[in-house]
């Protein structure tokens, strides 16, 4: 696999990445997938990818998908998340458990399959960051410092997160996305997102609404969250 230098805006491109096709699973940068690795096709997949670089990218099916999974022309999403084999356990059959780690966005834009499973020429995709993210980054943690939203906060240790210095504000979102968003649709198009601050707005939504619905399931008392965004955020 070869780095290639691309334009200024844009990460590197990446050849030859191993393509695993799922209708329901999306991988955000900086979590952990585990995937249990049963066909034979994507047995063969694995094998080469541990004997190179441990690349994985893990592309959502397009609707339709069914007649055409077992073949190399099930349409995909072109926006996929991409990672490294982070552990594997191979399993007496020739089967693989093994947890993939997310390291970004990519777009496809060159697919081969000469052997049995996709193959990927990605152009990675770097963030957008704005002067506004340190607004988003504030907002953040006071919804995750919420009592509405303990629960989550507690068991997916975001508040530590705050405190990472090998952590960019959009892998903390990511992170903080892959628990708060249940629907892979809702995960796709999150992935499909490289503006950080519209990506943490609409996380900073959805915080909001599970801190109000806490309180109200849990009767009167307490100050409601407050509305999110503020008007003086632009959308």
């Amino acid at each position: 696999m070869q780095d290639i230098p691309t334009e200024s805006n844009k990460g590197p491109i990446l050849t030859d990445v191993p393509v695993f096709p799922l209708p329901n699973v999306v991988l955000l940068p900086r979590t952990i997938l585990p995937l249990h690795i049963f066909e034979q096709r994507y047995r063969i997949m694995i094998e080469e990818a541990l004997a190179g670089q441990r690349m994985v990218a893990m592309a959502m099916l397009k609707p339709g998908f069914e007649p055409f999974y077992h073949t190399a022309n099930a349409e995909i999403r072109p926006v996929v998340g991409f990672g490294r084999i982070l552990r594997e356990e191979r399993l007496a059959d020739g089967r693989f458990n093994i947890l993939l780690q997310g390291l970004g966005r990519g777009r496809i834009t060159e697919e081969t399959c000469k052997a049995p499973y996709r193959k990927a020429t990605l152009e990675t995709l770097s963030p957008c960051s704005s002067s506004y993210e340190f607004v988003y980054r504030h907002e953040l943690l006071h919804l995750v410092s919420q009592s509405g939203v303990a629960q989550w906060s507690g068991k997916g240790g975001w508040l530590t997160l705050f405190n990472r210095a090998d952590l960019s504000f959009s892998d903390l979102v990511d992170v903080v996305a892959s628990s708060v968003l249940a629907e892979p649709s809702e995960k796709q198009s999150f992935l499909e997102e490289v503006d950080v601050c519209r990506r943490a707005k609409r996380i900073c939504a959805k915080l909001s609404v599970m801190a109000n619905n806490s309180l109200l399931s849990t009767g009167p008392g307490e100050k409601p969250a407050r509305v999110w965004p503020p008007a003086s955020i632009p959308n």
